[in-house]
């Protein structure tokens, strides 16, 4: 059997949705899809009583347990620069003093990466390593100076008229067929999408990143940081959530409400008892599923789920509708699905839906 191998090393979707929907109280009990941790780790920045972080692959929670331990045990400048955020050459001394604060199997797994740990544990993933590739072929489009030039345009305006005078090309464009699904099923885990068509993928990113590069301030993007610079932007405010200068407290207050799953989400929920929790972020579980497989996850969902339980999920490729016979048990809040959508500094997902449990029945479909 193959070892387990980092998928994600950073999330690549925007944490500051979720915190901004979920609106975590100190009574709340969460479930969250671990991926890279970051999202996960923002959430518990916000205090909650429990939250319950699962993945199926054994390295995404070995992943999230470091990420952890970096920044309670850290200054958050010396965390970021841990992990790969920023040039550090002390990782492997950092990460002995870090060890002890480990599980032993996540210790032990780490040590057999220390590679992975000197050269910035968020620049390694499978995903990492396909936007390296794909930031080298970007400086042969826009020179790392133009890149330097647009990070640096003080206004929303400035952005635009650079965007379409200077950085929409050809070439730019021509980029965006490195988004095809055959090319990310190579570059990722092909089961991920297997029971989706991706319908024409590079249009359609393309599309979303002339979003993002004209309508957001791209100053403190640090996913667009990522993909073009290899780095985060120097600002505190241009990291991920749970790096932010007022998490380290936070997380260290709330260590005791994290526990670790290895698990199937499946699985796991099938085992939790009902109305037992109150938010839930899923990321893009409906593109990991069958069309069989959607309603009986979503009816865990709702069984799980406490009432008015909030949940949050995504999609990436496409923007699957939920069966009728969920939907009726799921309000969705549109207006804020869309608001929050249009803040998403993340690009590539098609859409982000922000909906309310209704065990009564009286949800989206009901009385039609």
């Amino acid at each position: 059997m193959a070892e387990a191998e980092v998928i994600y090393a950073q999330n690549w979707e925007d944490a500051a949705l979720e915190t901004s929907a979920l609106q975590i109280e100190p009574d709340d009990d969460v479930i969250a899809v671990a991926g890279a941790g970051c999202t996960a780790l923002s959430l518990l920045t916000r205090g909650p009583r429990r939250l319950h972080a699962v993945d199926r692959n054994p390295a995404q929670i070995h992943l999230l347990r470091l990420k952890h331990a970096a920044v309670r045990h850290l200054p958050t400048h010396q965390a970021a620069c841990f992990l790969g955020a920023q040039h550090c050459s002390r990782r492997r001394e950092v990460f002995e003093f870090l060890s002890d604060s480990l599980p032993d199997d996540s210790e032990e797994f780490w040590r057999r990466r220390i590679g992975a740990i000197e050269r910035g544990v968020i620049s390694q993933g499978k995903i990492e390593r396909y936007f390296a590739m794909l930031r080298w072929l970007i400086r042969t489009v826009h020179p790392a100076g133009r890149i330097e030039d647009l990070f640096a345009l003080p206004t929303l305006e400035a952005q635009r008229r650079f965007y379409h005078d200077t950085w929409d090309t050809p070439g730019w464009r021509r980029l965006f067929y490195l988004g095809h699904k055959r090319i990310l099923d190579w570059a990722l885990d092909p089961s991920f999408y297997r029971h989706i068509a991706a319908g024409n993928l590079p249009a359609e990113l393309y599309a979303r990143a002339a979003r993002c590069l004209t309508d957001l301030p791209i100053a403190d993007n640090y996913f667009l940081s990522w993909i073009l610079r290899g780095t985060y932007p120097e600002r505190a405010t241009g990291r991920p959530g749970y790096l932010q200068e007022s998490a380290r407290q936070a997380l260290s207050q709330s260590a005791g409400a994290l526990e670790t799953h290895v698990a199937d989400i499946r699985d796991f929920l099938r085992e939790r008892p009902d109305s037992s929790c109150d938010k839930f972020y899923l990321s893009n579980v409906s593109e990991w599923l069958s069309d069989a497989e959607i309603a009986p996850f979503f009816q865990q969902v709702i069984r799980v789920a406490r009432d008015r339980a909030t949940v949050c999920y995504r999609a990436l490729m496409v923007d699957r509708p939920l069966p009728s016979s969920v939907r009726q048990y799921l309000e969705e809040d549109s207006g804020l699905s869309s608001a929050l959508a249009q803040r998403d500094r993340a690009f590539v997902n098609a859409a982000f839906h922000v909906v309310h449990v209704r065990k009564d029945g009286r949800g989206s479909d009901a009385g039609r």
